[in-house]
């Protein structure tokens, strides 16, 4: 203006304009679940069984049954699981539950080496480890291996023989007039009439089971092993018994017990020419043998005739 006056200016601003910002847009935030953009924030939303982290950085599981105990599975075990949980069975030591939530047995012999050298034998709920035992032996409860005793068993050695047990195996020894078969396991007849020829001298033999008889054609007659001829039966009457101590009987005769039965005891080789080992004196001394005793010490058989002899 004119005049000379004082000169005024006017200053114009814009006003400030502020933007929101989706954090959506970041791909650290709401890891595993749905972010939605709000004015100036954010919302997480989670899927069912987890729930946002403070940050709203991420989902998290949670554990229900840390949070809600007893209350949801009762007597059962409480299980969690990722976005759940569930209620199984609480199972005994040796078992595990299934798919199902049953309690199934663990079969700890899919084990490797969990018994060693030793088999695994699983059970319900436990194990075993059994040795392996050889032939003839047996494993314990304890894992052990005893012998087997084959003779409690009265049909390992059959008829007409004797079983003795032995460390891992068993032995059958025949009866007077018998042989192992060869199996070993059962005894066969002899037939002496064959196997000892000229055993009945003079006489026609026959053979019996587990013996053989001399016999002497003509009435009145016996055969006389000692000259193996056939004799006159003597004439005179049986002398008495002779007076013995009540003991004698067993003493002398052995009734009951089985020996070595020799075939002729004054021979120079006597106690190699063993005709049985398992024969009593009665089996021994009425058939072919002249001797009767254990390891070469010989009792004579009682003569033919004398009162001995038939008692």
């Amino acid at each position: 203006a004119k005049g000379g006056g004082v000169r005024s200016r006017t200053l114009l601003t814009s006003p400030l304009v502020f933007a929101d910002i989706d954090e959506c847009l970041s791909a650290t935030v709401c890891a595993g679940g749905h972010c939605a953009n709000t004015e100036g924030s954010f919302d997480c939303y989670c899927p069912p069984g987890t729930r946002s982290t403070p940050s709203k950085a991420s989902c998290q599981d949670i554990n229900e049954c840390q949070e809600y105990g007893a209350a949801l599975c009762g007597t059962q075990r409480c299980e969690n699981t990722a976005g759940s949980y569930r209620c199984v069975m609480a199972c005994q030591v040796g078992y595990r539950t299934n798919a199902a939530g049953d309690c199934v047995d663990i079969d700890e012999c899919q084990e490797p080496r969990v018994c060693g050298e030793k088999r695994c034998e699983n059970t319900p709920g436990s194990y075993h480890c059994v040795a392996t035992c050889q032939m003839g032996y047996r494993a314990t409860a304890a894992g052990d291996c005893v012998d087997v005793d084959e003779c409690q068993n009265s049909s390992t050695c059959g008829a007409h023989a004797t079983c003795q047990n032995l460390l891992g195996s068993f032995q059958c020894t025949c009866d007077q007039g018998y042989e192992s078969a060869r199996d070993g396991r059962h005894c066969l007849d002899v037939n002496e009439c064959e196997t000892l020829q000229g055993v009945c001298g003079t006489a026609p033999c026959e053979n019996v089971e587990g013996s053989f008889l001399c016999i002497c054609p003509q009435t009145g007659e016996e055969f006389d092993p000692m000259t193996g001829r056939c004799i006159a039966l003597p004439s005179a009457v049986r002398p008495p018994a002779l007076p013995r101590h009540p003991d004698a009987a067993q003493s002398e005769s052995g009734d009951g017990l089985r020996r070595e039965c020799y075939y002729d005891p004054n021979a120079a080789q006597a106690c190699e020419n063993v005709l049985a080992r398992n024969a009593t004196r009665q089996e021994c001394c009425c058939s072919l043998g002249h001797g009767w005793g254990l390891d070469c010490h010989i009792q004579a058989c009682p003569s033919l005739g004398t009162a001995e002899f038939q008692a």
